[in-house]
């Protein structure tokens, strides 16, 4: 399974170059992959042996590889970058020309700089809820992201059960309500 879902990206992907190079589109069009909300499986199956999984507001379910290809214009290289899916419009916006007749408070910002690499993703808060009735929400400010997920509390209210994971996250901060216990 494992395997065959890779092969099946590799092959998909090529067959899209393939497509685009024969139609002569190749320079003239960016092809942006991302994967969505993280593994259903979690730690089972690869997850760069981050704590969490698909539907999850830990690293393992918000955490997840991305590229873009543009040839002659996006350069090979790998960048850290903290971005969003929401970057994706204001970026793809602004390299079409796009020019809005009012202005437009977009919820993500333009990443064309770490594209092209001439400059980083500014730091900014990034958030994330999972359904407004879930009570699963998490805020990334920095190098640490609090975390609230009330389902895994009720299990685990201490957090001491988590596979040894939380060492991949170190820059993760986790935040607990307080405990019935105390009060």
């Amino acid at each position: 399974g494992d395997v065959y879902k890779r092969q099946n990206i590799d092959w998909n992907m090529g067959k899209l170059l393939e497509f685009l190079n024969d139609g002569g589109l190749v320079e003239d069009t960016i092809l942006v992959f991302k994967t969505d909300n993280g593994s259903l499986l979690g730690p089972q199956y690869f997850n760069a042996g981050m704590r969490g999984k698909k539907t999850d507001v830990y690293e393992g379910g918000t955490h997840v590889p991305g590229f873009a290809v543009w040839p002659g214009r996006i350069g090979p290289r790998q960048d850290a970058s903290v971005v969003h899916v929401i970057d994706w419009f204001p970026t793809l916006a602004k390299l079409i020309g796009y020019r809005p007749k009012q202005p437009i408070d977009w919820d993500g910002v333009d990443i064309g700089g770490a594209l092209f690499g001439n400059s980083e993703v500014a730091e900014r808060d990034l958030y994330w809820l999972w359904s407004s009735s879930s009570s699963r929400w998490a805020l990334r400010h920095g190098k640490w992201k609090i975390v609230d997920d009330t389902r895994k509390m009720a299990k685990d209210f201490e957090q001491q059960y988590n596979d040894g994971l939380i060492t991949h996250c170190e820059n993760c901060l986790l935040y607990t309500s307080p405990s019935p216990r105390d009060g």
